[in-house]
């Protein structure tokens, strides 16, 4: 059970061993872990403490289909934070129905064989935007919360998050997921990598979105490989690729196969560059050839540095990584003494005192 706590972790036992030498007595059975001993071990690895005491490992799966280009298994970071907002989820929709909130009515409303151009206008109703929306928008930034906004007024609850709950020490690699969405006819969850690229949060916004109208639970790895997903994940990708790069308004802004045009496309659009190649391969001004040519180009390219100052407050931060509107219902709930504060703080994820710093006027959380 050492041995699989460990390795479930992402090390070996040598690599173990280095951190912690009494590791290898344990192991060699040259010494016996005292309880407190296993318990730092247990906190160490992120494993319940009780798990270490069964006669074998679980079998333990997540919770959704992962699609993700590398291949592989799914990190213990992912698994843990989708069965963190999972426990939300259950917690919401059951709150929701039993005091008598209303329900988005989209959940599972579309299918797969419904024409993509008829699912975007579905999405621009719901969300309630025209079909230059983005040309409006300053920055990719003003973008994203407008989408976000516009998603959590809709009964859609979003959480933009880079780690696991609130550790900064559980980071979440984009490699391993991009974006995830829980579907559930009264709280439907998405989850988007808040350390990804912001062009890159549009697309993942707009992919799983198309996920909850069609009941479907997934998560994303890479956006610019669609190899190994399933008819689904195909459908969510280009419905995502036309919703934000409509044919018409592409057509009058694309001047020619060149870098200035990507980029500058890529901006007012607020999409990526492999988006505005994508569009321009569906539409015949490039051949795929070309489009694969670019992919290759531009993942080679160095990643530009995260400017890392000027981080919003922590309340901001905190509401945008749990969802505004979780938050709104979770406070009226422990408000109403309908769940206990310590429920309340421990799906959270925030302290006592923080927690109320946060939700601060509850008719004020701000998106």
């Amino acid at each position: 059970m050492l041995i699989w706590a460990v390795t479930r972790y992402g090390l070996s036992v040598e690599e173990y061993a280095q951190k912690n030498p009494a590791f290898s007595k344990w192991i060699n059975e040259e010494r016996k872990p005292t309880f407190k001993q296993l318990e730092e071990f247990a906190n160490s690895v992120y494993v319940p403490l009780g798990y270490l005491f069964l006669d074998e490992p679980p079998v333990e799966t997540v919770p959704i289909p992962m699609f993700r280009s590398g291949g592989g298994s799914v990190s213990l970071n992912v698994m843990d934070e989708v069965r963190k907002v999972q426990e939300r989820q259950e917690w919401l929709s059951s709150y929701i129905e039993g005091n008598g909130i209303e329900a988005p009515s989209y959940v599972g409303s579309i299918a797969t064989d419904t024409p993509i151009e008829t699912t975007c206008q579905t999405i621009r109703n719901i969300l309630g935007l025209s079909l230059d929306w983005a040309f409006k928008e300053y920055s990719m930034g003003d973008a994203i919360r407008k989408l976000v906004t516009r998603m959590e007024d809709s009964g859609t609850m979003v959480c933009i998050n880079n780690m696991v709950g609130n550790n900064i020490f559980r980071k979440i690699s984009v490699s391993d997921c991009r974006g995830f969405a829980l579907i559930d006819k009264n709280a439907p969850f998405i989850f988007v990598n808040g350390g990804d690229a912001q062009v890159a949060q549009t697309f993942t916004l707009i992919h799983e979105f198309v996920h909850v109208l069609i009941g479907y639970e997934s998560g994303v790895g890479d956006e610019d490989s669609i190899i190994n997903s399933s008819d689904d994940e195909r459908y969510c990708d280009k419905v995502a690729a036309h919703f934000l790069v409509p044919e018409g308004l592409f057509r009058q802004v694309w001047t020619g196969d060149t870098e200035d045009v990507y980029t500058q496309l890529a901006r007012r659009f607020k999409v990526s560059r492999y988006t505005i190649a994508r569009r321009a391969a569906e539409l015949n001004f490039i051949n795929r050839a070309r489009q694969f040519q670019l992919f290759a180009i531009w993942k080679n390219e160095p990643i530009p540095h995260k400017d890392n100052s000027g981080h919003p407050p922590f309340r901001t931060m905190a509401l945008r990584r749990i969802s505004p509107t979780f938050m709104i219902h979770l406070s009226n709930a422990a408000h109403a003494n309908k769940i206990l504060y310590l429920d309340a703080y421990r799906l959270a994820g925030l302290k006592g005192d923080t927690f109320h710093n946060v939700v601060g006027d509850k008719r004020q959380i701000a998106r």
